[in-house]
């Protein structure tokens, strides 16, 4: 989509206002209401991947109010049910994110459990999708269950839970696939 991959990029790089303008545009481009789509990277998952970004960015450049704005219109992004089990992991990684970057951290855990359907749609695929990282010692769930984990040793850090916050770091620094998510793996350390 034209401006997203720009928006992560102009956000990392520390760039508030030029991320969020590129996500605006990259936005700006979906349709309101995306219906029934059962395509890999469906309307919502766009969604779901712009309006933290928005959320972020408002939030490190002082506008507290448009952050939350952005963060509860995430909140109300509808996943339809088809997908549903692939985009809710994706939904609670966002909320998560946009939560931490205002400071509520207690939202963000209430973000960072884990679903039972998820691991079960996991195990499902990962028998069944040659997609799937056979014998690397991981799963489909990797690219979304590997940011929970440091999401969630964060915000367990943040909210008093040291212990819980090392169990989760060290489940995380023992993934086998850590070091092939540099942005994560220097993080983690």
């Amino acid at each position: 989509l034209p401006g997203m991959l720009n928006a992560e990029a102009l956000l990392e790089l520390g760039q508030h206002a030029q991320s969020a303008a590129a996500a605006l545009a990259a936005l700006s481009t979906l349709p309101a209401d995306p219906g029934f789509d059962n395509s890999t990277w469906p309307p919502v998952k766009y969604q779901l991947s712009i309006l933290p970004l928005l959320a972020i960015s408002a939030a490190h450049s002082g506008a507290r109010e448009r952050a939350l704005e952005y963060t509860k219109r995430l909140e109300d992004t509808s996943i339809p049910f088809f997908g549903s089990a692939l985009n809710k992991p994706i939904k609670s990684n966002s909320l998560a994110r946009a939560y931490m970057a205002i400071g509520d951290y207690a939202k963000a855990l209430d973000n960072l459990g884990s679903s039972g359907l998820w691991r079960i749609v996991v195990g499902l695929a990962d028998v069944t999708s040659p997609m799937a990282y056979q014998g690397q010692g991981d799963t489909l769930s990797t690219q979304t269950e590997l940011p929970r984990l440091l999401m969630l040793s964060k915000a367990l850090a943040e909210t008093g839970k040291r212990d819980d916050a090392k169990t989760s770091l060290d489940g995380l620094l023992n993934a086998s696939r850590l070091k092939d998510a540099g942005d994560l793996y220097w993080l983690a350390l």
